[in-house]
């Protein structure tokens, strides 16, 4: 091998962030992988959404009581077992779609999305309608904890029928997400706000928060987002029954 060649400097790995100084630079390999399945995602799926604005007064109520009596719950906790209870009562939403078939799923899977160093990562609570709202508050910080320490097994982060993303701790208002295939659905969690509202003819202070639905129309339409949304919101306005 000539000695030029040997001398040639290699090019160096992309990094595992984008660097914050000006530049240009390659595009870190976790980011390049999500920017292609998500590319595809929207080329390929047909997404619409359906957003819903929840009364979160009476989940603050719970986790009000709930801690006078030990036990701690983060507003997350909830909407991800909420999330589990409706996907249950609507099993379409909780679908995959493959080869022009519908493959409706046998548990309930959710995942969560985790802000990590290299991007975005999603691991899964599995059958996460049949978990208590404490095995879910543990599983969920168990697995973000070991996402941002990259120590999550490749198990723990596939299979997911559905996926929550949250973005409810940076003072969002509302937006969209794109669904991740081969599902169906992915809902978009939004900040808690305190807002005017009217109750029995009197302007008052009240709790809201926005969540929006994005839903693959080959297999969710309107009315099918729909009425999983109104579970969903039932749920977190009533939450004794989570």
């Amino acid at each position: 091998m000539p000695d030029e060649a040997k001398e040639r400097p290699r090019r160096p790995p992309p990094p595992k962030t984008i660097p914050q100084e000006p530049g240009t630079y390659p595009i870190p390999g976790m980011r390049k992988v999500i920017g292609k399945r998500l590319k595809q995602s929207m080329q390929e799926s047909p997404h619409f959404y359906v957003t819903s604005e929840i009364d979160m007064e009476p989940a603050a109520a719970f986790r009000e009581k709930m801690k006078g009596e030990g036990k701690k719950y983060s507003y997350n906790d909830m909407v991800l077992k909420a999330a589990g209870l409706a996907l249950k009562e609507h099993p379409h939403v909780n679908s995959y779609y493959k080869d022009d078939e519908v493959e409706i799923l046998d548990g309930v899977h959710v995942g969560c999305a985790v802000a990590i160093e290299e991007g975005l990562t999603v691991p899964v609570i599995r059958d996460i309608d049949k978990k208590s709202l404490d095995e879910i508050r543990d599983s969920m910080k168990d697995l973000a904890t070991r996402a941002r320490d990259g120590k999550l097994q490749l198990s723990e982060i596939q299979g997911g029928g559905f996926t929550v993303s949250n973005l409810g701790m940076f003072d969002v208002e509302s937006f969209t997400a794109i669904i991740n295939p081969p599902q169906s659905a992915i809902l978009a969690v939004s900040s808690i706000r305190k807002v005017p509202i009217v109750a029995d003819d009197e302007i008052r202070a009240g709790m809201r928060m926005n969540v929006t639905l994005s839903s693959d129309h080959r297999m969710v339409d309107g009315l099918l987002a729909a009425k999983f949304l109104k579970t969903f919101k039932s749920l977190l306005q009533d939450p004794e029954n989570l």
